[in-house]
């Protein structure tokens, strides 16, 4: 009875301990690659994202990340370089998944969610000789499932606050895929 109660013990202390992660918020600036076939009309982008990690167990913890990222590229229409529009797109990430620390610095992370895409063309206006074509740009938004896996590592500055730096690749349906970088900030409240 007494060596139950002693393993009963241990047991809901190593427990109780593997809750003694802290929650982490992290923001940090993102740079992103776009790699799917609609790398013609989308360049690389640039944004802002914020993370909130909620541990679950030793090393493991639930993540879950939005932001926004810009991209303005033009684009020759018709294949006229004369006939150009700009194409602006803001990509907006709703991601849920885990993280897992491979040691104190080292983690791989997973997320699954939605990506909605804005995309907005500006007015197009081509004057040649007689030739005058001009076209009201449009405004559109669409929400596509996604999912990635990345690596990253997280390094001390001071007490509480890490370097927090991840390279992840990202599947989104329709071939939106992109390869993004992220460097941030890491506070553990």
């Amino acid at each position: 009875m007494k060596q139950t109660t002693i393993l009963i013990m241990t047991l809901f202390i190593a427990y109780a301990q593997s809750f003694a992660q802290e929650f982490k918020v992290s923001i940090g600036g993102e740079a992103s690659f776009h790699t799917g076939i609609y790398s013609e009309f989308i360049t690389n982008a640039y944004g802002a994202t914020i993370r909130a990690e909620i541990p679950i167990i030793n090393n493991v913890g639930i993540i879950i990340t939005t932001g926004t990222i810009y991209s303005d590229k033009d684009y020759d229409i018709f294949g006229i370089p004369e006939l150009k529009t700009v194409i602006h797109t803001n990509l907006i990430p709703i991601m849920i998944g885990s993280k897992i620390n491979l040691s104190n610095s080292l983690y791989v992370l997973g997320e699954a969610g939605m990506n909605t895409f804005l995309l907005k063309t500006d007015d197009v206006y081509y004057v040649n000789g007689s030739i005058k074509i001009s076209a009201r740009g449009e405004e559109t938004h669409e929400s596509k499932f996604g999912w990635g896996v990345g690596v990253g590592f997280e390094m001390p500055i001071i007490e509480k606050v890490n370097l927090d730096c991840s390279a992840k690749y990202q599947t989104v349906r329709d071939n939106y895929d992109h390869f993004n970088t992220r460097l941030g900030i890491s506070v553990a409240l």
